[in-house]
């Protein structure tokens, strides 16, 4: 079984001086979802050799950089690990075009290990991508970064037979 969130806790007082609002997070899969006062958290499964990122409400630069560094730090991170990012909860990513590329410009994973956006909407299908076409600049890796409607073939992308994730 994966590993389950560990908060963003690094920027929990930027949050709270901002007073930055977030929807509680529902989803009784992930049940320390609920211990977050960010909009994203991230599960480990080794097994799969796959980090999933979720996202949902909005998502600012600082919180996400905040949440990379989390679990860039957890004991169970591997880089050569795939990651899955599911931003279907999500309303938005507040992040600059700049932004964006230094976020794709970063060396989390190793240059070979792909990374699915999962979106359900078109602004951030687009924001996805352009982060996409940043990191296919920065490290001449192209195809790494692919972004998906559709959860069965994001995992399939990935090599992950079957959904971590999915009531059994």
């Amino acid at each position: 079984m994966g590993r389950r969130f560990e908060s963003c806790r690094a920027h929990q007082v930027i949050l709270s001086a901002v007073a930055f609002v977030v929807s509680p997070f529902s989803d009784a899969r992930w049940p320390r979802a609920r211990e977050h006062t960010m909009p994203c958290s991230y599960a480990i499964h080794k097994d799969r050799r796959l980090v999933i990122t979720k996202i949902w409400d909005r998502l600012a630069f600082p919180e996400l950089r905040a949440h990379q560094e989390e679990f860039r730090n957890d004991p169970d991170f591997d880089p050569e690990y795939n990651l899955l990012i599911d931003a279907t909860g999500a309303t938005a990513l507040d992040i600059s075009v700049d932004q964006a590329r230094t976020i794709a410009s970063q060396g989390l994973f190793a240059p070979t290990s792909r990374r699915a956006f999962l979106v359900s909407n078109p602004a951030l299908f687009g924001m996805a991508r352009l982060i996409g076409v940043y990191h296919g600049m920065a490290t001449k890796q192209e195809q790494v970064v692919r972004v998906f409607y559709d959860r069965a073939l994001a995992f399939e992308w990935l090599g992950v037979k079957d959904d971590p994730e999915e009531k059994r």
